[in-house]
This record gives C-alpha cells, structure tokens and sequence, in this order.
C-alpha cells in the first residue's frame, strides 16, 4: 500500500507486525472517510470488531459486501476486493491457502455476482 509506504517508510507487509492497529486507526478516516470520520471512531470501531468478531467468518463478511453493493445500486452495484501480494502472506501455509480458497467460494457462492475478488500474488 503506498499510503503506508508514504506515512510510514514502510511497506504494509513489514508495517503491520509492527504496529498494524496504529496504522489502521490513522487511514480509515483518510481512506474510508464516509465510514470513520474521525481516529478515535476508527479506533472505537477496531475494538469492537475485535470484541465481536474474534474470527472472521467469511460468508458474513461476504454478505455484508453484498449488502452493501446493493446500496451502491440495487442492479449495478459491485463491490470489488482486491488482495494484493497473496503469496507473500500465504507463503507455504497450506492453512492460508485454504482460507483464501474459502473466501473465494463464498464470493462464487454468496456473492450474487455483486463481489468481484482479484488476487495478485508474485
């Protein structure tokens, strides 16, 4: 992400080990402003999510994109996820890959069409 790179000198990658809720609290507002207008709601907003959701369960987040698509236009709207550099996370997790292979169904399965996921990977 270049935003990271240009805030903070280092790629995300590296950056969130370090300190990846710091970041985040700082570009929601910036990149999602419509959502978090300020740090402190992107703050309030991360501590919850981590209360209420310990595990991400992909056919709810899947759902809650569809929804939100349909907001967007309830025919054309489109949601599109995009992961980059896939196979440095993944890396030689065979755990990683599965998850990533779930998400991609449920957005197959789920989806209604209204999700569109692209992965880049080196």
């Amino acid at each position: 992400m270049e935003w990271v790179r240009k805030n903070y000198g280092r790629d995300w990658q590296e950056e969130r080990e370090l300190n990846a809720e710091v970041v985040l609290k700082r570009a929601l507002p910036i990149l999602m402003g419509s959502h978090y207008q300020t740090e402190d709601e992107a703050d309030r907003a991360l501590q919850e999510s981590k209360k209420t959701r310990g595990t991400i369960n992909p056919s709810d987040v899947i759902e809650t994109l569809q929804k939100e698509a349909e907001k967007l236009d309830p025919v054309k709207g489109r949601i599109i996820i995009l992961l980059d550099e896939v196979g440095l996370y993944i890396g030689d997790s065979v755990e990683r890959l599965t998850d990533l292979n779930i998400l991609a169904e449920e957005v197959i399965r789920a989806g209604g069409g209204k999700i569109l996921l692209l992965v880049t990977a080196r």
